[in-house]
């Protein structure tokens, strides 16, 4: 029975089912007749493969987020390493310490995944559908893409995780889980939309690129701080050094990713059109609004340090002035 259907319908022979075939078969049209292969035809297969894993792939990846919190970042693991920092913080605040932890960790896993992609073909002369590493089936978009949902799992995460977020951060995350899922649609039509299509889609891809290595420059630099700030709370002139660093360097990171995206959007503006250009612009805008106060309560977090490292050293003044 089985020879009957694969004589009667070749597509079901074992070579055809081939998922790397199956993902191709769309975009064959856009081979030119004597072509067996062309850039836009890898990057047309790269992406409609992307489109088909990007869910389940957010999915293990949120479930990566609940194994790291809960077995690496369990409360006797963090007792260990901090003492009483950590055991004498509330209920509630040992339950954002353990995210704090996962969030620096993640984010530096994401990092060089899309890093290199950013560099090799965003300012590089390398396409999306060139191997990542060697001959190897994995892609600068794959590579990119699984970084990216990395990042946006650890969004969805916290979405659950902390009952107290605030509006502006679900706004945030909310968005960036819309974001993926659209660049997934969109991925598996492909094959339907036609090179300029594709092209136009590839050039958003390289200004969304840098959402996420911005992100996670400043989740890790953030999360850090706060780690910082919560294990050691009398810090003194150390912690206010460490303040004073992640104000510079924040500060320069968000400035620089609006600037970078938005030179972007403006040098492409023949290349992409209005729709999804002014889409890019808007969520740039609420990314930015989402930093800007991330950034404002580091800065008053500062505020506060310096005033109390000013109270006590006059504190302290006084009372030797009262010996003497």
């Amino acid at each position: 029975m089985g020879e009957i259907l694969r004589a009667t319908f070749p597509c079901l022979s074992p070579s055809a089912l081939k998922m790397d075939q199956f993902y191709a078969i769309g975009c064959r049209d856009l081979l030119l007749p004597n072509e067996t292969t062309s850039i836009a035809y890898q990057n047309c297969v790269t992406l409609t493969r992307i489109g088909t894993y990007v869910g389940p792939l957010l999915g293990i990846f949120v479930l990566v987020c609940v194994f790291v919190t809960r077995f690496f970042f369990s409360p006797s693991i963090l007792t260990g390493i901090y003492g009483k920092s950590f055991t004498s913080l509330s209920p509630r605040d040992q339950r954002q310490f353990r995210l704090h932890n996962t969030w620096p960790v993640l984010n530096l896993i994401a990092l060089p995944f899309i890093a290199l992609p950013i560099f090799q073909v965003v300012l590089g002369n390398r396409e999306w559908s060139d191997s990542f590493f060697g001959n190897s089936a994995i892609t600068f978009q794959d590579s990119a893409i699984s970084s990216s949902t990395l990042v946006i799992a650890l969004n969805a995460y916290e979405l659950v995780y902390d009952e107290n977020l605030r509006p502006l951060y679900v706004f945030h995350h909310v968005g960036s889980l819309l974001g993926l899922q659209g660049f997934a649609i969109n991925a598996l039509s492909m094959p339907l939309q036609g090179t300029e299509k594709m092209n136009q889609y590839l050039k958003a891809a390289d200004v969304c690129s840098f959402w996420i290595f911005f992100s996670c420059i400043l989740g890790i630099l953030s999360r850090v701080v706060y780690i910082l700030r919560r294990s050691s709370p009398h810090g003194g002139k150390r912690l206010t050094n460490v303040y004073r660093s992640a104000i510079t360097i924040e500060g320069l990171t968000l400035t620089l990713e609006a600037m970078t995206v938005y030179y972007l959007l403006y040098i492409n503006s023949d290349v992409l059109p209005s729709k999804p250009r002014n889409c890019i612009a808007v969520l740039q805008a609420l990314f930015t609004m989402t930093k800007i106060n991330t950034f404002r309560r580091l800065v008053d977090v500062y505020k506060k340090h310096v005033r109390r490292l000013s109270y006590a050293q006059r504190k302290s003044s006084t009372s030797e002035k009262g010996l003497l």
